[in-house]
C-alpha cells in the first residue's frame, strides 16, 4: 500500500521544530526586507530621522503659535475689558457733569424756557395790622 502512497506522505527528513524555524526565520527576513525597501523609499534612515525631527518641531510650533494665540486673546480681551470699564467711567463722569450743570441752570433759573418764579404779592402793612388786631381781640374774648 506505501506504493501507492503519494510523494507528499512520506515522512519529511526535517523535525517539526526546524520547519517552525525555517518559517519564522523566513517571516522575520521578509519583513526586514520590507522594512529595507521602505526605509530606502523614504531616503534612507537619515532623512526618516530628519523627517521625524522635522514633524516634531513642526507641531511644537504650531502648539507655540495657539498658545501665543491663546495668550493675545486673553490678552486682548483684558484689555477690551478694561477699555470698556474705562469708558463707562468716562461715561459716568460726563453723566455727574451734565447733571451737575443742569442743576446749576435750574438753580440760577437759566434754562431756555424756563419760567420766573412768581413774584409774592404786596403786602397791605395797614390791612395786616387790623387783622392782627382784630386776632387779639378774639383771644382775648376767650380768655
Amino acid at each position: 500500500m506505501e506504493a501507492f502512497a503519494p510523494p507528499s506522505a512520506s515522512p519529511s527528513h526535517y523535525s517539526p521544530e526546524a520547519i517552525g524555524f525555517l518559517v519564522g526565520a523566513g517571516a522575520l527576513a521578509l519583513v526586514l526586507i520590507i522594512m529595507w525597501v521602505y526605509i530606502a523609499s523614504q531616503g534612507g534612515p537619515s532623512q526618516m530621522l530628519r523627517s521625524f525631527r522635522r514633524r516634531r518641531e513642526a507641531k511644537r510650533k504650531a502648539r507655540d503659535m495657539e498658545m501665543a494665540e491663546r495668550d493675545a486673546n486673553t490678552t486682548g480681551v483684558l484689555a477690551q475689558e478694561q477699555a470698556e470699564r474705562d469708558q463707562e467711567e468716562d461715561q459716568k463722569a460726563a453723566r455727574q457733569e451734565a447733571l451737575d450743570l443742569l442743576n446749576s441752570l435750574m438753580a440760577n433759573n437759566n434754562l431756555v424756557g424756563s419760567k420766573l418764579p412768581k413774584r409774592p404779592e404786596a403786602v397791605d402793612f395797614d390791612e395786616e395790622e387790623k387783622e392782627n388786631k382784630r386776632l387779639k381781640q378774639h383771644r382775648g374774648e376767650r380768655d
